[in-house]
């Protein structure tokens, strides 16, 4: 470990494990405890991950999701052998996890689209979705799911096991990408408004054919 690595560094994945129920700390999660240190980490080795293994095995490592080399946890040698097995153990839950998201992420994660078009999303409440011209400026808080992410076209009602599978490795390389934190998005289930719940109970077919006028948004907008 050089000098001018943070020992946060260290202390924030050993914090993490010292928890005996600690699932996995992805690569994206400990830059967000990392906070204004994760910019000098960057800044000196290129990236976080080569940040990590500047520290070296004997203390800290990088482990890949079985089944999607994108989905990288941080763990310390300690811990490794159970994280390796609840990575290992994740791999059959993750059509459930898939349909455990908010239904307009879902949606956005299989939406067919036109030429030219990109999909944009806001993870936040009210969760919601938003079809854009490509070059365009997503509005404040959404952020665009490049299509190398998406899967246009799986019908949810009918999707088989692969199909979420897949769907849920794509949401996990996106969340990743983007350095949001997938568990704290999952447990965004309940509609927090008159339009998610309307846009939830509607199939992805219906809702590509929804064209609501923006009074009507608005008024669903305001109403719990």
């Amino acid at each position: 470990m050089t000098d001018a690595t943070p020992p946060d560094l260290i202390v924030v994945v050993q914090t993490h494990y010292a928890d005996p129920k600690a699932g996995p700390l992805w690569l994206s999660r400990l830059g967000q405890l990392l906070g204004d240190g994760r910019a000098a980490l960057v800044e000196q080795s290129g990236s976080l991950a080569e940040a990590v293994r500047a520290v070296g095995p004997d203390k800290l490592d990088l482990i890949s999701e079985v089944g999607n080399i994108g989905r990288v946890a941080v763990v310390t040698p300690a811990a490794r052998d159970r994280v390796e097995k609840q990575l290992s153990g994740q791999a059959t839950g993750e059509s459930a996890a898939f349909n455990a998201l908010p239904t307009p992420l879902q949606i956005a994660f299989c939406l067919r689209t036109e030429p030219g078009e990109v999909v944009a999303v806001k993870t936040s409440a009210p969760v919601r979705y938003e079809k854009l011209a490509q070059g365009v400026q997503p509005p404040t808080g959404l952020l665009i799911i490049e299509e190398r992410y998406r899967s246009p076209g799986v019908m949810l009602q009918t999707a088989t096991k692969e199909d979420l599978e897949r769907l849920w490795r794509n949401f996990l390389a996106w969340a990743d990408h983007k350095g949001l934190d997938a568990d704290l998005i999952q447990k965004r289930q309940k509609p927090a408004n008159a339009l998610e719940r309307l846009m939830a109970a509607q199939s992805a077919d219906v809702v590509e054919r929804l064209n609501l006028p923006g009074d009507i948004v608005a008024l669903l907008l305001r109403h719990a």
